[in-house]
């Protein structure tokens, strides 16, 4: 009812610019996707203020050393509380010994959606749950390791689970990270959809995109430019989002132009094969 108010008489519409919430950075994405520039942060302790991770570096995860080949300390980047927007991408990862991708992996982001980059070396990680009663159900198990790590690796260094939430389009991802005790035994941490968080807001907001496919399939959630930007908008001081960028890049036109700011921003963090087993959960 109001958005038909609002398009019959628009001389009665005053937009609201000034935004109370969010850093500068997770704005900025905002403004890419839906506002154009026009929503401003209202003052500079909104502007510029970081996440408080009082133990941050000394104690997040360190890495196994028992016959793993590190190649960076990865989680130490992820939830650095100076970088307020961090996609880590999940394209590099490899399930079981193969070849090395074409493109090389570190904390320099490698255009992944680069024409000269092989198909070949990307492996999906997403995979179809069937069920008694519902098939076609989308999860990713190495994405639910991701955010666990990641989760574990912010409480450790003095957040307060009930300042995280993970947002999450897909209902069957999400009962997959509520079965891990990582995850639900932590007082007071929400996972729950897009929908379901509306309205609400926290420190730290990680939201894993599930879908990794080499035919850029991503399905309509994704493809919502409403639904994405009301995810952003929930992080007040750290936004963490976990996916492929490929798949993303190839599926969403909503989400190929964020995806090639974020590039240009530096803010990718590309994992390596086996990023996802470094860290004791």
């Amino acid at each position: 009812m109001l958005k038909r108010l609002a398009e019959a008489r628009p001389e009665c519409i005053s937009p609201l610019t000034l935004q109370y919430r969010m850093h500068q950075d997770i704005c900025s994405l905002c403004n890419e996707l839906v506002y154009n520039g026009m929503l401003k942060c209202a003052d500079d302790n909104v502007k510029n203020t970081n996440l408080n991770l009082p133990y941050y570096p000394g104690k997040v995860l360190q890495p196994l050393s028992s016959g793993v080949n590190i190649p960076f300390h990865w989680l130490r980047h992820a939830i650095n509380p100076y970088r307020p927007v961090v996609f880590v991408n999940t394209d590099g990862i490899k399930l079981e010994k193969s070849p090395e991708p074409c493109h090389a992996v570190s904390h320099t982001h490698t255009c992944l959606h680069d024409a000269t980059c092989s198909s070949s070396s990307f492996q999906p990680l997403e995979r179809e749950q069937r069920t008694k009663t519902a098939n076609g159900r989308r999860i990713n198990e190495t994405e639910a390791t991701l955010v666990a790590t990641v989760v574990q690796a912010f409480s450790n260094c003095g957040l307060n689970s009930r300042n995280m939430a993970i947002i999450c389009p897909y209902r069957s991802q999400l009962s997959l990270m509520g079965a891990r005790s990582d995850l639900s035994s932590l007082s007071g941490l929400e996972m729950c959809t897009v929908d379901r968080f509306q309205g609400r807001d926290r420190e730290v907001i990680i939201i894993p995109f599930v879908r990794s496919n080499a035919g850029g399939k991503v399905g309509s959630l994704l493809k919502d430019f409403r639904r994405i930007n009301v995810a952003f908008s929930r992080a007040k001081k750290k936004l963490v989002l976990i996916g492929s960028f490929q798949t993303l890049y190839k599926g969403s036109d909503i989400l190929r132009p964020i995806l090639d700011y974020i590039e240009q921003k530096k803010w990718v963090l590309d994992l390596q094969a086996n990023s996802h087993s470094i860290y004791e959960n």
